[in-house]
């Protein structure tokens, strides 16, 4: 018994995975957007624009690929999310094709009975409404496209690592 308990404790103390470090976008003391390491990020620095994913956050230095720069020279963080959520040709290929078999449906009705009640759009904005209220939805989630630090928003790097 007291073999097996061993051979479990060293099988689970060597397993182990090192803590992620975060780039906080701050505003006051709340923060407004989190980006753990190893996430695509698109910055403005003082030296211009840099773009990729974050591979290594340490003390007060970021690196994007192989390019690492202080967290100071930060002057825009950009969302990667920004937008409605959906693109305007799935909008509009949903709202179409509501109205399209919609008309259908309103033309095998019309041959039975003669006689049209509802316009054919209106299925298309209660079709629609559903991707509509995605789009809301989405820019509530994301809000912003960028953040300008200085004044109102400031980075902070958060790592625990003791190396």
């Amino acid at each position: 018994m007291h073999r097996l308990l061993l051979i479990l404790c060293v099988f689970l103390l060597c397993e182990g995975q090192a803590q992620k470090a975060y780039l906080f976008v701050k505003r006051g003391v709340r923060k407004v957007k989190s980006f753990p390491e190893g996430s695509y990020m698109k910055l403005q620095t003082t030296n211009g624009m840099m773009e990729g994913y974050m591979t290594r956050l340490y003390r007060d230095s970021v690196y994007i690929g192989s390019t690492g720069f202080p967290a100071s020279s930060i002057t825009k963080v950009y969302d990667i999310q920004p937008g409605m959520g959906i693109r305007p040709e799935t909008f509009l290929y949903t709202s179409m094709g509501i109205v399209l078999s919609t008309a259908a449906l309103r033309i095998v009705e019309n041959n039975s009975s003669g006689v049209a009640r509802t316009p054919t759009a209106s299925p298309a904005v209660l079709g629609s409404s559903g991707l509509a209220l995605k789009a809301l939805l989405h820019k509530l989630k994301y809000g912003r496209a960028k953040y300008r630090i200085g004044r109102r928003f400031r980075v902070q790097v958060f790592d625990l690592r003791p190396y």
